[in-house]
């Protein structure tokens, strides 16, 4: 007796389809800012998908680690090494880099199940923090921050780190701090710890031993900022310069960071209608203070140029904006009593010219302070409105490509000795 063929009553799909089945089971990315629960920066269906059969393991891999978030910079390092034979970092060509939720209190399911990683490790200290409020939560957050630096500190310090190149070839923009946005809360009581100012360091010293082309930074006051002034040498390859945007608003415009020897850009994102003016004497006193800090210390390198692309303007001011003035004379601008009730709204052609008189007034600045060295000035500061903001590879804000900026700052040429052409050939 032979038995019969069993009908089949799905039809078998065709393998090219799995790849275009299989996407839609990742979430999408949070957008910047969005103050998104971890569990959005999650892939747990592609991570289940690979456990299905051989086919799938291979499709949902790549689409799995091609874009990653990290929100425990630590145990990443110890995945990096732990699954370095693997190779299954080389897949990665985009990476958020998200901190740590600090002042972690026991949730409902931890305790009534009794269970979880972080239950287990921290059962103790989780059952204090229950209910903590105020001042209490406050310290447990300052605790959990100092105990991370701690830990990273170290670790980066180390001189048998691995290379990010060698388990991370593909890597080509970083985003960091973009969907858990600032916590200045923690930051701005335990900013000046040396720590901390060494973790940012060396954690931007790690990136350059890959092939990063771009890094993105928001929350400019974290313990992963890069550096204010200038990175310590490191053994980076020759010609290698990854660009740097940092987005900012207006009360983090002293911690904006301007690293010599590597393109940068700083991008405003406050509020549209602030007020201009408010914005620009923040901005013209931190120009100042970079100039001076430039004048003073003596160069590392023999290129240490300043190489910075500013995006900001707003939609209105209360008071009339006079570039040479905020740069040059701060004393003279007009007290906050006399400015007008009423703001002056800025069309975007007000705000394109306003943005040329800035980019030749800091020029000529930038020459006339620099001067003092006796030392030929190739640095070069162009400002543009927020309008004409480039899309960011690390975050995807923006408007247009990004990658080409690179060589784009790189290969501007030298303005002529009267500065009138400086600003015509980016606009």
């Amino acid at each position: 007796m032979t038995s019969e063929p069993r009908k089949q009553l799905v039809p078998q799909l065709l393998p090219e389809l799995y790849p275009l089945i299989i996407q839609f089971l990742g979430n999408p990315d949070p957008a910047p800012l969005s103050q998104a629960p971890a569990s959005c920066s999650k892939q747990p269906h592609l991570a289940v998908a690979m456990r299905v059969n051989r086919t799938f393991y291979k499709i949902a891999e790549r689409l799995l680690y091609t874009h990653i978030t990290i929100d425990h910079l630590l145990m990443h390092l110890v995945d990096l090494t732990r699954f370095r034979k693997e190779g299954r970092f080389a897949l990665t060509k985009t990476m958020r880099v998200e901190y740590p939720e600090f002042g972690l209190e026991p949730t409902y399911t931890m305790m009534a199940r009794n269970e979880g990683k972080q239950w287990r490790q921290n059962k103790d200290e989780l059952w204090k923090r229950w209910g903590m409020m105020g001042a209490q939560k406050q310290q447990s957050r300052e605790h959990d921050y100092a105990r991370q630096l701690e830990l990273l500190a170290p670790i980066f310090a180390r001189r048998d780190l691995v290379k990010l190149g060698t388990v991370m070839p593909g890597l080509k923009a970083v985003a960091i701090a973009s969907i858990s946005g600032p916590q200045h809360t923690i930051w701005s009581t335990l900013r000046p710890a040396r720590l901390h100012v060494e973790c940012g360091q060396h954690f931007h010293r790690f990136l350059t031993s890959g092939n990063v082309e771009q890094t993105c930074v928001r929350d400019l006051a974290g313990y992963l900022a890069p550096p204010r002034h200038r990175f310590p040498p490191s053994d980076q390859i020759p010609g290698t310069r990854p660009l740097i945007t940092l987005h900012f608003d207006s009360s983090e415009v002293d911690l904006l960071a301007f690293p010599p020897r590597i393109p940068t850009q700083w991008v405003y994102e406050g509020e549209a209608d602030a007020d201009w003016a408010d914005v620009l004497q923040k901005l013209g006193a931190h120009i100042r203070e970079i100039t001076t800090a430039r004048q003073t210390s003596p160069p590392l390198f023999p290129d240490e140029i300043l190489n910075l692309r500013i995006y900001c303007s707003t939609a209105q001011t209360s008071s009339k904006v006079d570039a040479d003035t905020i740069l040059f004379n701060p004393s003279n601008l007009r007290p906050r009593a006399v400015r007008s009730s009423s703001p002056r709204p800025l069309s975007h052609a007000d705000q394109a010219d306003l943005a040329k008189e800035l980019q030749h007034a800091v020029k000529w600045f930038v020459l006339c302070m620099l001067a003092l060295l006796g030392t030929p000035v190739h640095d070069k500061v162009r400002w543009h409105t927020s309008a004409e903001t480039p899309e960011c590879t690390g975050c995807g804000c923006g408007s247009g490509p990004q990658l080409g900026a690179i060589e784009e700052i790189d290969s501007d040429s030298d303005e002529g000795e009267s500065g009138e052409s400086g600003e015509e050939e980016d606009n």
